[in-house]
């Protein structure tokens, strides 16, 4: 039986190990290549369609072997085939000419719809409706997490043979040859197409491959949910996609956090963070390898230990291993050590609670008491509790929130993560006609417990931190960044020399007394050489020269914007917050933490699609009679967007400036993410040419992506409109933004209660 499987793997890889050169000859000479960019880390033209190769190499080998060996083909596999030609059209256009990103998610839903049309067997774990949501969305995020991890030579096609490998031997203690023989081939072809792609790369795989390769693993992995008797024995190939997965999240956390687009590529991948750590591009790739093959071989261990109690324990670690690395790879590694003993004295105070809380509440006596936890079950339960706690306060931004800010800022985010995770964990025990499955007083008594013991040893890290950063020894490094030259009143030397160790400055010739370090355009450099977490923005009052590529220079950097605590009229628009030194004001430039922007995007997606599908009847009817009329019924208007960028919109006719953007079919900018629900006001560019000289510091009003609603729509001329979007900028918060949204919705002026609150 082993030669059948050695079969499949062998006649791809020979396959593709053939063919390849002859792709990659006639790629050349097609001028069929992938030209280096800035957000790419090759240096010379390299040739695509290498994918080509490895789909034929993998399916149609496998077709014709399991022709020979006269074996069925189950619909699944079909429904594989039929999708991957689907694919195949959209990755080869999308390498020729790069499809819109609409146009390639579209391509993406239906390939996975066409397999789940194929599906000859769902999960006995999931209703049908949420089977086949649950899939389409799986393999697209597969699609694309592959298609992530094409961005250095030999990654993507070497993840795919460990995964395909591991797969394989899913199916076959499963005892299910066909599609371990299909596991077997992909195996096959990657390898063989390794021996082109490993550093220096002679060819890519192309979106063509990388996006057959997602699709393909993917549907594996549903084959394998659906055919799975137990929940533990189901979750195994989450396990051996472990990587890929984490890579994506990774990815568009990071992109979500500086406000990018997240189909937008970049050197912002796990791969190119680890690089940065010092390593080659080739030890790179291997490490990811290693923990690739690591994941894989704990999956099939744990896979021949299904009965375990353990089993989906280890995977939660994993994840909660895996989202502690995600976070401080984003963050370089600079605070790694401060990152571990926060969230070391978070692990104390959530396990110290609930034993606090299971004496209280079936030992004490206080409490009419119900059936209590098991002492053996007691620890399982802690590492469960303790998971989900230290998952919400690294998704929420607690982990990140600067230690020089006061502490009761901590306090308050503190108190915002408790009652948010009380509140997910009382829905998370409702259960329709019957109610809540744990009283409110339970709830009461751990959320006030937690509250307690949590900011007693919040105060002790505190002050730990304090005492720590205050040593000559272990200050912070920070640079000073001029763009101008122009120095506000007092030297920073005076106020940020006594708390951060000032290893020089960048931009204009500035007598500081300090190395300048290079131009504003290497800040990022000067930023990982010099390992600098502070950068302190030294701006003349008079100068309001455009900051934007200041605040978007350190990407990838664990950077905190500081400033002079002054009322400085040229940084006004900028989030101030207070720190533990009265002299000195912390920046945000981008306004919310991480867990509030992605809600705040996931209501503009959910609101969009709302008003969309419930207002199309109207448009739809509109439409046709405008065209019967033979009118004009819309126009394109180019606004200017966050970071000053400039986009084409649809707008009515009838309407000029941007007002006549402001209807449903600005939603499908909201959809695409250049516009949100809420913010400040949308400038057409004809406005913009005509204030931006005009109106000082006119660049600030474009650090917030535009919205549709905002008090700025108050005012009347581009003047008040730009005060009124300042002022909001400054207070803005996402329940801020609710209720002022609901106000305008229902016609009620926000406009003097914006100026009275910034009075």
């Amino acid at each position: 039986m082993s030669k059948f499987y050695v079969s499949f793997f062998v006649a791809s890889f020979l396959f593709v190990i053939i063919f390849v050169p002859l792709v990659r000859k006639f790629a050349l000479r097609i001028g069929f290549v992938d030209i280096p960019s800035a957000r790419k880390v090759h240096k010379n033209p390299i040739p695509l369609g290498g994918g080509l190769p490895v789909i034929l190499g993998s399916l149609a080998m496998f077709a014709l072997i399991m022709f020979f060996f006269k074996l069925h083909l189950p619909e699944s596999i079909i429904g594989v085939i039929a999708g991957t030609l689907l694919l195949v059209v959209v990755g080869l256009f999308d390498d020729f000419r790069e499809l819109d990103f609409l146009t390639k998610l579209m391509g993406q839903i239906v390939a996975a719809i066409i397999f789940v049309a194929f599906l000859d067997k769902y999960s006995a774990f999931l209703s049908l409706p949420v089977q086949i949501t649950f899939t389409i969305i799986w393999i697209v995020a597969l699609e694309n997490a592959f298609n992530f991890l094409d961005n250095m030579d030999g990654l993507c096609a070497g993840v795919s043979m460990i995964t395909a490998t591991g797969l394989g031997i899913l199916f076959l203690l499963k005892e299910m040859p066909v599609f371990a023989a299909l596991s077997f081939a992909t195996a096959g072809g990657t390898l063989g197409f390794l021996r082109y792609n490993i550093y220096p790369a002679k060819i890519f795989l192309g979106d063509v491959g990388s996006l057959f390769l997602g699709f393909v693993l993917s549907c594996l992995a549903i084959v394998h949910l659906n055919t799975s008797k137990s929940l533990t024995v189901a979750l195994a190939p989450i396990l051996i996609m472990t990587y890929p997965i984490f890579d994506l999240m990774f990815v568009s956390i990071s992109r979500l956090k500086e406000g990018r687009k997240v189909y937008l590529g970049g050197k912002d991948h796990s791969s190119h963070k680890i690089s940065f750590m010092g390593l080659t591009q080739k030890s790179t790739v291997f490490v990811i390898q290693l923990i690739n093959l690591l994941l894989v071989i704990s999956a099939v261990v744990l896979f021949l230990n299904e009965y375990s109690p353990y089993y989906t324990l280890v995977i939660a670690s994993l994840a909660l291993l895996l989202s502690f690395v995600g976070v401080h790879l984003y963050k370089n590694f600079l605070f790694l050590k401060e990152r571990f003993e926060a969230g070391l004295f978070d692990l104390i105070a959530i396990n110290s609670t609930l034993l606090v809380y299971y004496y209280m509440k079936y030992k004490s006596g206080l409490f009419v008491s119900t059936t209590a936890v098991s002492i053996d079950t007691l620890p399982v339960l802690m590492a469960w509790i303790s998971i989900f706690w230290i998952l919400l306060f690294a998704g929420s931004g607690f982990y990140d929130v600067p230690f020089e800010l006061r502490f009761r800022g901590h306090l308050s985010i503190l108190i915002k993560n408790i009652i948010f995770g009380a509140l997910v964990f009382l829905l998370a025990n409702f259960k329709p006609g019957v109610g809540f499955q744990i009283s409110f007083a339970s709830i009461a008594l751990f959320v006030f417990l937690l509250f307690a013991i949590g900011s007693l040893l919040r105060a002790i890290l505190y002050a730990h931190f304090s005492r720590k950063f205050k040593k000559a020894s272990r200050k912070m490094n920070a640079v000073i960044v001029n763009p101008t030259g122009c120095v506000a009143a007092g030297s920073p030397s005076e106020i940020f020399g006594r708390r951060y160790n000032l290893v020089g400055y960048i931009g204009a010739e500035t007598d500081y007394g300090l190395k300048r370090l290079g131009d504003l355009s290497e800040m990022e450099d000067v930023l990982r050489v010099t390992k600098a977490a502070r950068v302190i923005l030294d701006v003349g009052e008079s100068d309001y020269c455009n900051l934007t590529a200041i605040f978007e220079g350190p990407y990838y950097m664990e950077t905190i914007f500081m400033v002079r605590a002054s009322g400085q009229d040229n940084l006004r628009g900028l989030k101030r917050y207070r720190s533990n030194n009265n002299h000195i004001d912390i920046i945000s430039i981008r306004h919310r933490r991480l867990f509030p922007r992605i809600v705040r995007r996931l209501l503009d997606l959910v609101f969009s699609i709302a008003v969309l599908i419930l207002s199309s009847p109207y448009r739809g009817t509109k439409a046709l009679i405008a065209r019967q009329k033979k009118n004009r019924i819309f126009r394109e208007v180019e606004i200017v967007l966050r970071g000053e960028r400039k986009a084409k919109i649809k707008a009515l006719s009838g309407k000029a400036g941007p007002n006549g953007v402001r209807n449903c079919l600005a939603l499908l900018s909201v959809l695409k993410g250049d516009l949100s629900l809420y913010g400040p006001t949308i400038t057409t560019v004809d406005e913009y040419e005509s204030s931006k000289d005009s109106i000082p510091g006119y660049w600030r009003k474009f650090l917030l992506k535009p919205g549709l609603f905002g008090p700025g729509y108050s005012g009347s001329t581009p003047e008040e409109k730009f005060k009124l979007d300042l002022a909001y900028m400054e207070k803005t918060s996402l329940r801020g933004d609710l209720i002022m949204m609901a106000k305008q919705i229902l016609r009620i002026p926000v406009s003097r209660e914006i100026k009275t609150k910034n009075a």
